[in-house]
């Protein structure tokens, strides 16, 4: 295989170094890590974590540790956090799934109520049916003489009593129906705000940790050099730890 050359990404001093001149490498090993505001270790645990999550939203953010050495990967590892909190937060606080178990229970006491209603105001139409063939035999009896015209008043007065009784209970009905079809809008409205937040919080739980990886990848290329082949080291100079390096300078 030809020669590969490396060069530095970025200036700065070299770091760590960890091969010698003529020493044999493999494929995707460190051989030297740049000057660095970050923990090696840090960053490598994170990586670490980072590459077994398949699903972030499946996480609790309890189960990482504390990162405080990241450098600029810190402050994708803060908003990755954050997300995740809220993420969380939303699932156990699940402010509009109790919301709609309390509107399921409120729809279904109200068609409890409306099933009653229907039975009084059924039980209110026989009676006023019968309280009218009542009020018209009086007042054939009234036309026979038979019947005091201050009889026929109490029994017009029965049922004019019995027709305003069921005409209340119908707008009872009327306004339990309302009230259920409010009911059922706001139970509609809140399944899709459940929905849309959901989606919300799930999308930028998600973002944040692609941003995440995708600087852990920048952090990687800036930082590291990487042999890309398996092979054998060759220094262009000499090279030691803390020596300075100019970017796109030859390394080996």
């Amino acid at each position: 295989n030809p020669p590969v050359t490396l060069v530095s990404k970025l200036t700065g001093r070299i770091k760590n170094l960890y091969v010698r001149d003529k020493e044999e490498t493999r494929k995707g090993q460190v051989i030297a890590v740049m000057e660095t505001a970050a923990s090696i270790d840090d960053i490598n645990k994170l990586k670490e974590i980072a590459d077994t999550i398949s699903n972030p939203e499946r996480i609790m953010q309890s189960s990482f540790p504390e990162f405080t050495e990241l450098g600029e990967i810190q402050s994708f590892w803060g908003s990755f956090l954050k997300s995740l909190s809220d993420y969380n937060n939303y699932n156990i606080n699940d402010y509009y799934g109790n919301k709609i178990i309390s509107l399921t229970e409120e729809i279904d006491g109200i068609l409890v109520y409306i099933g009653r209603v229907k039975e009084k105001e059924k039980l209110y139409a026989e009676n006023l049916s019968l309280e009218l063939k009542k009020f018209k035999r009086d007042s054939l009896l009234h036309v026979s003489g038979l019947y005091s015209e201050s009889d026929l008043e109490k029994s017009r007065q029965s049922l004019i009593r019995l027709n305003i009784e069921l005409q209340q209970v119908r707008l009872d009905h009327s306004a339990k129906s309302i009230e259920l079809a409010g009911k059922k809008q706001e139970l509609e409205d809140c399944r899709i705000k459940k929905l849309e937040d959901r989606e919300k919080y799930y999308s930028v739980l998600n973002e944040s940790f692609l941003n995440l990886k995708a600087q852990i990848k920048i952090w990687e290329n800036n930082y590291l050099i990487v042999s890309p082949v398996t092979g054998f080291v060759t220094f262009t100079k000499y090279w030691s730890e803390n020596q300075s390096v100019m970017v796109d300078e030859p390394v080996m």
